[in-house]
């Protein structure tokens, strides 16, 4: 944890329900487009049995390689001292309702694209669609956290 913070690098962590799709895409297009500046972690209430293959496709598609992540839970990352954590599903939310630490939450409630019933065409639009949401979230997530004056 102290060498963590000694790097001088913002530690986010974003969760969903599983850390099988939304979380990892999120932690993927941080990690992209901020590793410089920020550490990013993913992680969900409950860890999926593995990391979806539709999340790493779409991630593929924009350059991006995820293939080695692993799907995890919030509580195998519950000595880590984030500075944000980033909700992205309504049941992530309510897991951190009676949050108490010294992270700053921020909540957005991004659609599980991994339950859209329909053909394969419309499942990788739907995927591709909540990816190019994210990067979005992660943009406005990074703009907060490395104009705040909390390290």
């Amino acid at each position: 944890m102290f060498l963590l913070k000694s790097i001088n690098k913002k530690l986010v962590l974003f969760v969903c329900t599983a850390n099988a799709l939304r979380s990892q895409i999120a932690q993927g297009w941080a990690e992209f487009l901020y590793g410089e500046d920020l550490i990013a972690f993913s992680a969900g209430i409950v860890a999926a049995s593995k990391l979806s293959e539709s999340a790493i496709a779409s991630m593929a598609r924009v350059g991006i390689d995820i293939s080695s992540y692993y799907t995890k839970s919030v509580d195998e990352l519950c000595g880590l001292d984030f500075d944000f954590i980033v909700t992205l599903s309504d049941e992530a939310k309510e897991y951190f309702a009676s949050y108490t630490g010294e992270a700053k939450l921020i909540h957005f409630d991004v659609v599980d694209a991994s339950g859209v019933i329909a053909n394969a065409a419309q499942i990788q639009m739907a995927i591709d669609d909540c990816r190019d949401s994210i990067k979005c979230i992660v943009k406005k997530v990074a703009n907060i956290a490395l104009n705040s004056n909390s390290l």
